[in-house]
């Protein structure tokens, strides 16, 4: 997946970094980021800040990696489940 500049309003799915000490949780899930606002609506994020980007290819082929919700409303709104 190609990196889009956070206000090109594409999806872009990162790992939400912590607040507390910019990192991430072991167990954390991907999100879905459109203009820096996940799909689910939990978690804001510089998705050009940070580089923990994951590829739509790999959410398609395992979707347990990421969010349910994020997931879902990106089948819905792109019809991305290749």
């Amino acid at each position: 997946m190609s990196k889009f500049p956070m206000d090109s309003g594409q999806p872009v799915w990162q790992v939400p970094i912590s607040d507390r000490d910019s990192t991430v949780h072991m167990t954390a899930k991907c999100h879905c980021f459109i203009n820096g606002q996940s799909l689910c609506g939990r978690y804001q994020q510089d998705t050009d800040y940070y580089e923990t980007d994951v590829s739509e290819d790999e959410v398609s082929a395992r979707p347990s990696v990421a969010c349910k919700r994020c997931h879902a409303v990106w089948k819905k709104k792109y019809g991305s489940s290749k």
